[in-house]
């Protein structure tokens, strides 16, 4: 009966001291806001102190005294139980809850000001290590317990007196956790416990100072702006940065504090990694949107400055070709459109461009390549990889179409194999139609490619948490001057005409005569079959393309042809004695494949061997080497079939 009467009287104690007056801290705590940064124990990280004595409720101490629970209480803490007066306490280092300002100096204690209405005392103290006006750190050494003996007590003191920091935090310590550890009190029974997860321990118990790790997001960077921060082992700062276009910017982060270096990240908008560096300096060209730069300490702790700078590179004001990536940061194994086109494309337009396009290999892959109408409808496309972290695609508009306005030339996909960052880059060559390849400026973009790692959650405050590689140019090979122009002037065609040959007796078995010229890029051959498809006769033409050749009375087959052009073909009726002659004509450029018709698969083959000189069919402007141009020959015939009829 006795011990249910006891707990009785303990549950009913307890049960009063909820109701005993609070109303002084609460309403000092209604006027400060929550510090983002969590408070640890006034120790350093990683090692554990007791606590000698907490809060007050008049029983042993008067009311103006701090560990009294109204005026938002105290505690001492000390290393470790059984301490004695005048033991070596030079190692025993009291260090800041929070960041903060030091406001008051004396010479057994110090104050420091946390923003936001909140500040911590420390006394009993000696070796004080800040001056008056000093920026802490969180865990930053302040100062050590005093012994007692070589370094005497703050006055007042009792007489038997043991080495320890007397603490306090106001508004108040009453319900505020430091390093996890929730700090309650019972007015009542005077009791002062300390709590964390489903541990609870009262006086003279360990209290390990390991605070929760903690990611704390400070303001908005601002360019050409410097700001301060500081990190520790628990704690993280990540600084959001808005981008409102495609910008070149470098984020310099610099440590204040001996030992401390430093871990820079860029982050996406989602928290995943961009780029990161040891050497506190990212420089890098991000597309519009929201991102983070993140500091962690790489070892040691303390202040770090960080700034911004922006590279202000204007558009070009000529013609340029531009890379534009959908979405600028994609998981592994998954995909983003990736647009390639042509801006301020002068009035007169283009009749082929030459896009050569490079990434890294081990970080994406690139497929399905499609041309868009810029080039107008059905152009002529040669598409050379991708392999090896780069492709070509040339683009002529067929039928005389060309390029006239800005706008997309052509898109692809591109897909995600490993975590990092790829500079998407094309650069263009472009032709006017005069067999010129000219070079044009160019602006690449990046795109990130992220392992689906979490990040932690940051706590949301007014505090903490590539050039490309330069392409060589190619070797602009020039431009051959061939007989004919690239887009012979149509003219009439003449009726061929028997002229009469001046003799005033012609003998039965004379000969006719079979002239007329032929021009083509590539040297032509006339060949002549008679009635029954046999060969009578064959000619190289020279670079004239006129030729000549007899051949007995009879009807004939007359049959031009070049490499990688359609065959011309005529028939005509050889009179004795008389000279027939054929219209001049030219052969059609294209029909690398000889299939008597031009279309894709011929484009199909200057992309396979783009920028080499064999098959010599390729090569359809015969100078040296396989590549736009010879697309842009093909594209004025795309889609013609052969033989053409020569009259």
């Amino acid at each position: 009966m006795k011990s249910n009467r006891f707990f009785r009287i303990i549950a009913l104690l307890v049960g009063l001291a909820v109701l005993l007056p609070l109303g002084g801290v609460r309403a000092r705590l209604s006027e400060v806001t929550p510090l983002a940064v969590k408070f640890q124990l006034p120790w350093e990280q990683g090692k554990a102190w007791v606590a000698l004595d907490g809060f007050d409720n008049g029983f042993k101490r008067l009311r103006n005294s701090p560990h009294h629970y109204l005026n938002g209480g105290a505690v001492d803490f000390t290393p470790y139980n059984g301490i004695q007066r005048g033991v070596d306490t030079s190692n025993f280092w009291v260090t800041a809850v929070a960041p903060g300002k030091v406001t008051e100096v004396g010479w057994c204690h110090l104050k420091l000001d946390h923003g936001n209405g909140w500040t911590s005392e420390y006394q009993f103290i000696a070796n004080i290590q800040v001056k008056l006006g000093d920026a802490v750190y969180r865990n930053q050494r302040l100062a050590v317990i005093a012994d007692g003996v070589r370094q005497p007590f703050c006055i007042p003191h009792v007489e038997d007196e043991i080495p320890h920091l007397h603490f306090s935090l106001r508004p108040t310590m009453r319900d505020i956790r430091f390093a996890g550890w929730l700090v309650e009190y019972l007015p009542l029974l005077n009791w002062t416990t300390f709590t964390k997860g489903n541990i609870k321990v009262g006086s003279y118990r360990p209290l390990m100072n390991l605070p929760d790790q903690q990611i704390v997001l400070r303001q908005a960077i601002e360019w050409n702006t410097l700001y301060h921060g500081s990190v520790d082992a628990f704690l993280y700062e990540r600084w959001s940065l808005n981008l409102s276009d495609l910008t070149t910017f470098t984020v310099t982060v610099s440590p204040q504090t001996n030992g401390l270096s430093l871990l820079v990240f860029l982050l996406d908008t989602n928290g995943y990694e961009i780029i990161s560096t040891d050497t506190g300096s990212i420089k890098t060209t991000q597309p519009a949107g929201q991102y983070f730069i993140q500091i962690i300490p790489k070892s040691g702790q303390g202040r770090y400055t960080l700034i911004a700078n922006k590279e202000e590179t204007p558009l070009p004001s000529g013609p340029y070709i531009y890379t534009e990536v959908e979405v600028p940061s994609i998981d592994i194994g998954q995909t983003t459109l990736t647009t390639v086109g042509l801006k301020n494309v002068p009035a007169e337009g283009y009749s082929s461009t030459e896009f050569t396009c490079t990434y890294d290999p081990a970080i994406v892959s690139i497929s399905e390549i499609t041309p868009t109408t810029l080039f107008g409808l059905d152009p002529a496309v040669a598409i050379n990889g991708p392999q090896n972290g780069t492709f070509i695609v040339a683009i002529a508009g067929s039928h005389g179409n060309r390029a006239n306005t800005s706008g997309a030339a052509f898109t692809y996909i591109t897909t995600g194999l490993q975590a990092g960052q790829t500079t998407l880059e094309c650069r263009a060559r472009i032709s006017k139609g005069d067999g010129v390849l000219t070079s044009i400026e160019y602006i690449p973009d990046t795109l990130t490619v992220r392992a689906p790692v979490p990040q932690p959650t940051p706590t949301a405050t007014s505090s903490f948490w590539s050039t490309p590689t330069a392409l060589p140019e190619p070797t602009q090979t020039p431009w051959p001057s061939p007989s004919p122009s690239l887009v012979p002037t149509e003219t009439p065609i003449p009726t061929s005409t028997a002229t009469p040959f001046a003799s005033p007796t012609v003998l039965p078995d004379s000969p006719g005569t079979l002239t007329g010229q032929v021009s083509a890029f590539k040297p032509v051959t006339i060949h002549l079959y008679d009635s029954t498809d046999t060969l009578r006769d064959s000619i190289l033409l020279g670079s004239d393309g006129i030729f000549g050749l007899q051949a007995p009375a009879g009807s004939y087959t007359v049959i031009a042809t070049a490499s990688g052009h359609l065959k011309a073909l005529a028939t005509v009726n050889l009179i004795a004695g008389q000279t027939t002659t054929l219209p001049a004509t030219y052969l059609l450029a294209g029909d690398i494949d000889e299939n008597q018709v031009i279309d894709q698969f011929d484009a199909l083959t200057i992309g396979m061997n783009y920028n080499a000189n064999t098959p010599q069919a390729a090569d359809l402007n015969n100078d040296g080497i396989i590549n736009v141009l010879d697309l842009e020959l093909l594209a004025q015939n795309y889609r013609k079939p052969g033989p053409v009829w020569w009259r």
